[in-house]
């Protein structure tokens, strides 16, 4: 009976082995995030690494629909030289295979110090951010402005300590937009996540910080405060109670008197 069992539970095993094993090989697949880093000589000096999907919403010709909207997630990206030490990261990609023209998305670090005159910090920004990319029918049915164009997000993506990097998890949305505005243009919006960055950083290795600055969105939630007025909510009714409890007991202790 003994050795049955045992068999039965190999056997069990092994099923569950078999259908697991590829499953978790697919998901381990799945979460291979890119790098991508600059260096100066020997050292690294920017280093990043995060998964980006791109949603287009451009103007159409056409009499039915003003707008179309078209995802793309840029896969065999490189690092251009144009990429540097002042905090410049220049990356491309083909959007579709067979076009020769690639789109590139350009990344600016700035480095900042702190208002305070006593233990002033140095910190650097994800300042901006800036698409380039060529409309075309072939990749974008319909659109109405054709030919190279840039995006562009002034809006800082976030900030951390200099000497630590960057980590987000969480997905993050950058609206890019053509500068001057034009209403014609295409609008993007870069969706960032698993994201780690440094820049400004004198390494040897192809390594982070160990030290981090991570992202609100990451953080776990501050349950304080409602824990504390949950806590001081039961500490009233069980005042409650008993109050209840001894005005009760005296109350009777007087009828029976009478």
């Amino acid at each position: 009976m003994v050795r049955k069992l045992v068999i039965v539970a190999t056997t069990t095993i092994q099923m569950l082995l078999l259908f697991w094993l590829p499953c978790a090989s697919a998901d381990f697949a799945q979460e291979t995030t890119p790098r991508y880093s600059v260096k100066d000589g020997d050292s690294y000096c920017l280093l990043t690494e995060f998964l980006m999907t791109l949603d287009l919403v451009y103007a159409v010709d056409n009499d039915n629909e003003k707008t179309a909207k078209k995802t793309f997630t840029p896969t065999n990206v490189s690092v251009e030289s144009t990429s540097d030490c002042s905090g410049r990261l220049v990356l491309s990609w083909f959007p579709q295979s067979g076009l020769n023209d690639t789109w590139s998305l350009e990344l600016d670090f700035k480095q900042t110090n702190s208002s305070m005159k006593v233990n002033a910090q140095t910190y650097y920004t994800l300042n901006s951010l800036e698409l380039t990319l060529v409309a075309n029918e072939s990749i974008l049915p319909g659109v109405k402005v054709l030919g190279k164009q840039k995006l562009v997000s002034n809006t800082p993506v976030f900030t951390a300590l200099l000497g630590r990097h960057y980590e987000c998890t969480s997905e993050q949305q950058v609206e890019l937009r053509k500068i001057p505005e034009d209403k014609q243009a295409p609008v993007g919006y870069l969706k960032l996540s698993k994201a780690k960055m440094q820049a400004f950083m004198d390494s040897k290795e192809e390594k982070f910080s160990p030290e981090v600055s991570q992202c609100t969105a990451d953080q776990p939630a501050d349950n304080t405060i409602p824990i504390a007025v949950g806590v001081t909510l039961a500490i009233c009714i069980v005042i409650a109670l008993i109050v209840f409890f001894i005005f009760n007991r005296r109350t009777r202790r007087q009828y029976g008197s009478v």
